[in-house]
């Protein structure tokens, strides 16, 4: 894991590596809070999961695959909270 902290809130980019050495998950954060794209990856390098975030919650577009990289889901948050699907 690769992150950042400041008085005990973690701040900046965070990522997440397997121990394969793969990606994991990918972010940043303000004052502890998860703000911006947001990543996650399968083990096997393909995209989980992409989204957005503000103040901690999801907020914005949100994409789901599969892991043979078909799209699971897609849809849209607004303060943490499913307004959408598409």
């Amino acid at each position: 894991m690769k992150s950042n902290h400041k008085d005990g809130k973690r701040v900046g980019s965070y990522e997440f590596y397997y121990e394969n050495g793969q990606l994991g998950k990918k972010s940043n954060y303000k004052d502890g809070k998860r703000v911006g794209s947001y990543e996650e990856y399968y083990k096997n390098g393909q995209l989980a999961e992409k989204s957005n975030y503000k103040d901690g919650k999801r907020d914005g577009s949100y994409e789901s695959y599969y892991e043979n990289g078909q799209l699971s889901w897609k849809g849209t948050y607004k303060e943490g909270r499913r307004v959408r699907e598409q």
